[in-house]
C-alpha cells in the first residue's frame, strides 16, 4: 500500500527545515482554539476530552484518574467535604461525566495511502494551508524517528465526529473530515517548543502541484 505525509508551510525554509532536519512545530492547543481563519485550521473545541466514568464511591477513594491511555488527567476529590455535603452518595455506583481541555501540544500532519477516498476535496484543503509542501515518501521511517528522538508523546489517525461523550485529542469535528489528519501530541504545556528528529526521506514541491501524488496513490 502506497501512503504519504503531507505537511505545507508559508515559507520554502521552514519546509527545507522539516525535510532536511525533522524540525517540528510543537503548539498548545489553546492556539488552535484561538486562530480566526474561517475553519481552515481554527477550532474552538480543538483539544476537548469529555468521558462518562462509572466510579464507586468509598471513604478510601481519592482521586479519579481518567484517560484511554492516551493522555491522562487527573481529578481530586475532596472525600472529607463529600461525606458532609452528599453522604448518601457513598457505596453506590455513579456515572460522572468529565469534561476538560487537554493541557498539552500537537503536531498536525495529513496522511494519505491508497484507499484514502475524496482525495480532491483533501487536496483543495492543503492548498489553503501554504505555498510548500513536504511530501514523506517512507512514512515508517518518520513514526520511527519520532519514537527514537521524543519522550511523553502519543500519535494516531485522527477520527471525525459530532458525538461529544468520548471525545478525546484525536476525535474532531466531521467538518474538519478533509484534513485527512494524523498528529502527534506531545504531553507538554508550554506554549510552543521545537523539536528535531533528524532528516526525513521525501521532497519539497510546491503545494499548487500537490496532486500529482494522486497519480501513484
Amino acid at each position: 500500500m502506497r501512503e504519504f505525509f503531507i505537511k505545507t508551510f508559508k515559507d520554502k525554509k521552514y519546509a527545507e527545515a522539516f525535510l532536511n532536519n525533522g524540525e517540528m512545530l510543537f503548539r498548545h492547543f489553546n492556539y488552535f482554539r484561538n486562530i480566526e481563519d474561517n475553519k481552515q485550521r481554527g477550532d474552538l473545541s480543538e483539544g476537548l476530552s469529555v468521558e462518562t466514568k462509572k466510579l464507586l464511591i468509598t471513604n478510601n477513594v481519592k482521586s479519579i484518574q481518567i484517560g484511554n491511555n492516551k493522555i491522562v488527567k487527573k481529578f481530586y476529590i475532596d472525600v472529607e467535604r463529600l461525606k458532609k455535603e452528599k453522604p448518601d452518595i457513598f457505596n453506590k455506583p455513579l456515572n460522572f461525566t468529565l469534561k476538560y481541555f487537554a493541557d498539552c501540544e500537537i503536531y498536525c500532519i495529513t496522511y494519505l495511502n491508497s484507499s484514502t477516498t475524496n482525495l480532491d476535496y483533501i487536496f483543495d484543503r492543503i492548498k489553503k494551508y501554504g505555498e510548500y509542501s513536504v511530501v514523506i515518501t517512507d512514512c515508517k521511517n518518520f513514526l520511527n524517528k519520532i519514537k527514537s528522538n521524543m519522550l511523553d508523546y502519543k500519535f494516531s489517525l485522527v477520527k471525525y465526529s459530532n458525538e461529544e461523550n468520548g471525545k478525546d485529542v484525536f476525535v474532531k469535528p466531521i467538518e474538519y473530515q478533509f484534513d485527512s489528519e494524523f498528529r502527534i501530541v506531545k504531553n507538554n504545556n508550554k506554549e510552543k517548543e521545537l523539536v528535531n528528529i533528524g532528516k526525513l526521506k521525501g521532497f519539497v514541491c510546491l503545494t499548487r502541484s500537490i496532486q500529482i501524488i494522486k497519480d501513484v496513490l
